[in-house]
């Protein structure tokens, strides 16, 4: 990838498609294995990459978090990502339907960040996952302290066939311990215990954290 502009003024929300697709799409195709698929592991590692392919992870991420699919074909979800750009796009742009910068503001926060890449208006922090991992573990660790998670009566279906993103949380006080997952930018927490405790159950803890972006 090379810096941008890659779009002028006020561009419309069929040309930020096209141009999400053909520059950020290329990431994606680069991370999938050898059969053209692309998985959360081969996401996940987006994240490392040393230039600003970085960018397009948290897309990527996003929709194996609210599909739950382990895999998919690397040119659907070029085609999928690319639509919900056009999409978002054209709800903000207004009447004459070009996005202005201001206008650009209003989109959601992993749209955004592209689309003012795209802009040529520069990258959003780099944010590591162990520093999104240390937030969530400070996050979980005071809601056991406070007792302010949301008990739930059943495991949650948004954690159901994914991987805990902390698998032990020690709480000496309630002598208990958290298995923690994010899903759909919200923290849910399984509770175990060595004892007999009312405690053992599933938890709501709240928002994910945000790390701040500079």
């Amino acid at each position: 990838m090379s810096g941008g502009p890659f779009l002028g003024p006020a561009p419309r929300p069929a040309e930020f498609a096209a141009a999400w697709r053909q520059k950020l799409g290329d990431v994606l195709c680069q991370a999938s294995n050898t059969d053209g698929r692309l998985s959360r592991p081969e996401a996940e590692r987006i994240l490392e990459r040393s230039d600003e392919g970085f960018i397009v992870a948290d897309n990527a991420l996003s929709f194996f978090e609210r599909t739950g699919q382990k895999t998919v074909r690397v040119e659907k979800l070029i085609r999928v990502l690319g639509a919900e750009v056009e999409t978002e796009v054209a709800k903000v742009a207004g009447p004459n339907q070009r996005l202005s910068l201001i206008e650009a503001r209003m989109l959601p926060k992993e749209i955004r960040e592209d689309v003012l890449y795209l802009r040529g208006k520069g990258l959003p922090k780099r944010v590591q996952p162990t520093d999104f991992k240390a937030a969530v573990r400070s996050m979980v660790q005071q809601v056991l302290d406070e007792e302010s998670a949301i008990k739930l009566s059943a495991p949650p279906w948004q954690v159901m066939g994914k991987k805990p993103i902390i698998e032990n949380i020690p709480h000496p006080a309630s002598n208990t311990r958290a298995i923690v997952y994010v899903a759909d930018g919200q923290v849910y927490f399984s509770r175990a215990a060595s004892t007999p405790t009312p405690l053992v159950g599933w938890y709501h803890g709240g928002p994910a954290p945000e790390l701040p972006v500079s």
